[in-house]
């Protein structure tokens, strides 16, 4: 229909004749039950939620034009009276993709078909790198992060009020709906969260109960609810049996595995330099153009966002080599170019290239002077001999490690060590041939 109205420049013209071609109704047959009928072709959504995306469209708006632009008609092959759908749909679509593991179903066929043209070509160099993905929810404090957590569970236990005594009644009566902490003080902010973590234990107490307890078990907000709390109280054993045990604020943590909203509770706190963020990572690799400034992207992977960039640079090589354009050349920053990643790398004829951490400082090496990393047991020793209380390897290579405040308040090297109110945090390098090697040809010395 009208395909001469598109011109050659215009991204529904690649759509209608490089794209739309590619998607094959018949892929999507086994996302819907047998004997059924999708209510719009498949290969309809994929293309509407691609031109959704390139235009930052919601989806209200990526219905509206499908109904009312020629362009999206022409490209989809609509005819001209074709009405749309409602924007349900792709909502529910994108749920279907996800849950048949087609999420990468249109980024996968458009790649085939790069390779398939020559445009992407195996042996070749390629970049990766991280970028943040920013979760649909709100930054919460922490007096809203607990009594968002208590109104999606008290919604959710709807089902057993009857099963709850007084008190229990209570507490959902009063966080089943939205509170306003607008304007409040301090000192009532602070009773309020610790009223909250009551009301949490309370809550996390009725998987005894022998007849409500497995269900509210198998709640997902109940995991969210106890996960929480536990990185937020802690218990406190009141001497006296008559009264009940209280809670006690802990310390806020954010990071690997930590709760910031209810609403997406796998979303994490992370930042990279000066920006932070709640969501996830996502690790793209694409291609080098070295005739022009057109490049690919060859590999998306999404991750925690608390996961360590080097982790993901030998998954993204298998799924190149897996996709057939394995590249000869990999470029990253120091995260990715560990040791471990240059050695299993080199296995598969990939050689990983960017700058490795840099040599410390002399500052550094005087402080460090005389600690050891005792692999066996997994320890730092000090010079005079004291364990690390704490220590981990990250990198391979980077040890961190701390040590009992009490000894180092005590010791007669204090002077010298300088250690922190809550004892001596010390980080080395564990030195590898491979990255001296690298720190030389790089010339990164420090």
């Amino acid at each position: 229909m009208y395909p001469e109205l598109l011109n050659v420049e215009d991204i529904c013209y690649t759509i209608k004749n490089e794209i739309f071609p590619l998607i094959l109704d018949s892929d999507f047959e086994d996302m819907y039950k047998s004997g059924g009928r999708p209510p719009v072709r498949p290969s309809i959504l994929v293309c509407v939620t691609i031109m959704q995306f390139l235009e930052k469209l919601s989806d209200r708006a990526a219905c509206t034009n499908l109904k009312f632009r020629m362009d999206w008609k022409i490209a989809f092959n609509l005819p001209i009276d074709f009405l749309g759908f409602h924007p349900t749909t792709l909502h529910y679509f994108r749920d279907r993709l996800v849950e048949n593991k087609k999420a990468s179903y249109a980024f996968d066929k458009v790649l085939d078909h790069l390779v398939a043209l020559g445009l992407i070509k195996k042996n070749k160099k390629q970049r990766i790198d991280s970028t943040h993905i920013i979760a649909n929810v709100k930054e919460l404090s922490r007096l809203e992060l607990m009594t968002e957590t208590l109104r999606v569970f008290c919604q959710d236990i709807e089902f057993c009020i009857d099963s709850l005594d007084a008190n229990l009644q209570s507490y959902r009566n009063l966080y089943l709906e939205k509170m306003s902490i607008r304007g409040i003080s301090d000192a009532i902010r602070n009773k309020m969260i610790v009223d909250a973590g009551i009301a949490m234990k309370a809550f996390i107490e009725l998987k005894h109960l022998s007849k409500i307890g497995i269900k509210i078990q198998s709640l997902k907000s109940y995991g969210i609810l106890k996960t929480v709390f536990e990185q937020n109280f802690i218990i406190k054993t009141n001497e006296n049996e008559s009264e009940s045990d209280s809670v006690s604020l802990i310390k806020i943590s954010t990071g690997k595995e930590h709760i910031s909203s209810p609403h997406e509770s796998e979303a994490e706190y992370a930042n990279k330099g000066k920006k932070g963020w709640i969501g996830y990572k996502a690790q793209i690799a694409e291609t080098i153009s070295e005739d022009d400034n057109i490049n690919f992207i060859t590999h998306a992977e999404i991750t925690p966002a608390t996961t360590f960039d080097g982790d993901a640079i030998i998954p993204a090589i298998e799924d190149l080599q897996n996709k057939g354009i394995t590249p000869s050349e990999i470029y990253g920053d120091t995260h990715y170019n560990t040791k471990d990643n240059i050695e299993q790398a080199s296995k598969v004829g990939v050689e990983i290239k960017g700058p490795v951490a840099p040599h410390p400082t002399k500052e550094t090496q005087e402080k460090n002077k005389g600690f050891s990393y005792d692999k066996a047991r997994d320890v730092i020793v000090c010079p005079m001999q004291i364990d690390s209380k704490k220590c981990t390897v990250r990198e391979e290579t980077i040890i961190n490690g701390s040590f009992p405040q009490k000894e180092c308040s005590q010791c007669d090297r204090a002077d010298i060590c300088k250690p922190e109110i809550r004892g001596k945090q010390i980080q080395f390098r564990d030195e590898h041939d491979i990255l001296k090697a690298r720190r030389e040809m790089m010339e990164t010395r420090a």
